[in-house]
Formats: C-alpha cells, sequence, structure tokens
C-alpha cells in the first residue's frame, strides 16, 4: 500500500555558521555514528564500519564479494564506501549489516531523525537504510532519491505498514553529492531536508507501525547503487537549532555545494 504525502514546499534557509569541533554524538539521542573514514578494510574494501555513538553498533559483512569498496580522498579529501547495488540477491548483498538489533536501541516508538550524506546514481537501487525482522514479514526501508524520483519510508513485505513518500518531481534533480535529513516527528507525520533546507512535510494514514518494534537486522545500505559517506541517527525529533548544527558540520565538512 502507498500513501502520498500531502507536500508542503518550505521556505529555504542558508546554513551561516560552521563549528569544525562540533560533536554530532553531543547533540542528545545519538544512536548510530558512522562517520566517514572509520573501516576495518579488507584491502581495497572494507568489512566494517564502526559506530562512534558510543553503542558499538558496528556494521560489517565477511563475505569479501559482498563488502563495499573504499573510495580513498573521494569528497572535500574524505574517504567513502562505494555501493555497487544489487550483487548477489536482495538481501545482504554489497551492504554492511548489524544482525538482532533492539528497534528501541536506535529508534523512539514514533520519533527519529536520521542524517545521510550520499551521492545516488541508480534510479532502482535506493534503500539507504533497511531493518527488518528475521522472518522478513516486516520490513522498513528509507529509499534515497535520484534526480526527479521518490524519497519515502516504506514497508514492503507488510500489508499493515503503509509506504509514505515524498515527490522530488519539479525540484531541478537532486543529484551528485548532498546531505539529507528525514525526520519522522510522529506516528503520521514525517519531514524531509536537503542541504540544510526544509523541503517537504507531510501526513499519512495509517500510520506505521512502531520503529521500536521488536528485533532487527539493520542494513547499511541495501540494493543500494551509490556511495556514502556518513550516517548519523538520533532516537528523537531534533530542534530546528539541532538540525542546522549537524548539517552544517556535515555541509562544511565534505564542502557540500549549496
Amino acid at each position: 500500500m502507498t500513501v502520498l504525502l500531502k507536500n508542503t514546499l518550505l521556505q529555504n534557509t542558508k546554513l551561516s555558521f560552521y563549528d569544525p569541533s562540533f560533536d554530532v554524538t553531543s547533540v542528545p539521542g545519538c544512536t548510530l555514528y558512522l562517520p566517514s573514514g572509520d573501516y576495518e578494510p579488507n584491502g581495497e574494501i572494507a568489512e566494517t564500519w564502526y559506530d562512534r555513538s558510543g553503542n558499538g553498533f558496528d556494521i560489517s559483512n565477511l563475505n569479501a564479494i559482498e563488502q563495499p569498496k573504499i573510495i580513498k580522498n573521494s569528497l572535500n579529501g574524505k574517504d567513502v564506501l562505494r555501493f555497487n547495488g544489487n550483487v548477489l540477491d536482495p538481501l545482504g548483498t554489497n551492504s554492511l549489516a548489524r544482525n538482532a538489533v533492539k528497534g528501541s536501541d536506535l529508534f523512539s516508538a514514533n520519533e527519529c531523525t536520521i542524517f545521510a550524506v550520499n551521492k545516488q546514481d541508480a534510479v532502482a537501487d535506493n534503500r539507504l537504510l533497511y531493518w527488518t525482522k528475521p522472518t522478513q514479514t516486516t520490513s522498513v526501508g528509507v529509499h534515497n532519491p535520484y534526480g526527479d524520483e521518490v524519497i519515502y519510508w516504506d514497508a514492503p513485505n507488510s500489508s499493515v505498514i503503509p509506504s509514505a513518500r515524498v515527490s522530488l518531481a519539479g525540484q531541478g534533480g537532486k543529484i551528485g553529492w548532498a546531505s539529507w535529513a528525514f525526520v519522522k516527528e510522529s506516528a503520521v507525520s514525517s519531514r524531509v531536508y536537503y542541504q540544510g533546507s526544509s523541503l517537504f512535510s507531510g501526513s499519512y494514514s495509517p500510520a506505521p507501525i512502531p520503529l521500536d518494534d521488536d528485533t532487527f537486522s539493520l542494513y547499511v545500505p541495501i540494493a543500494y547503487k551509490g556511495e556514502i559517506a556518513e550516517i548519523i541517527i538520533y532516537n528523537r525529533v531534533l530542534t530546528q537549532v539541532e538540525i542546522n548544527l549537524v548539517f552544517n558540520y556535515l555541509i562544511n565538512k565534505f564542502s557540500l555545494l549549496l
């Protein structure tokens, strides 16, 4: 089931300050922080991406054929990871994962704020984050846009959870390296930010199941073709000041164009 969000284009606010010493974990509620370059290398590929939130939720894959390639000095002198999409099968390939994670370890029931810096280069392969129960009966994904595609949460393996989609049609094609934020602010509403600007907000019905429900496996990413520099998860809705702080840090760290 797919439920379109009621889209509201919001006023762009250009970011104007930067503190290079800013620590994303100083913002309360940081449950996962995967920083650029913090990998366990296996030659030119990465078998582990270390979590620096303090929770120790490192993500890894011990199968060399499924491990992402490390691209050195790729983005403003920072290393990034290259993922080549659906290499072998839909789950667990060309991705890094953390198994048996409690939803409550990462998310509140109906709130979270997720930041990402990435560059996607395929329309079909776009699941930036994906969490699923071992039975595969319930799964949730954060799909990143490519060009004039859509950005959305979805639950492809359950008739209970609807998708919540935000169309980027007519927004000029958000292609290339960029910073994003996905905010689930209640059981029935979400917001999307692009490069520090609030792009859309909207509501959907019926409400998805709580994000902290049960135990799942977290994939970063899955069926994704492109490069990822950094991912941050908070278990609450950040204030606008906090969102600006994180965006300022990411945009300036990676010298992203506004």
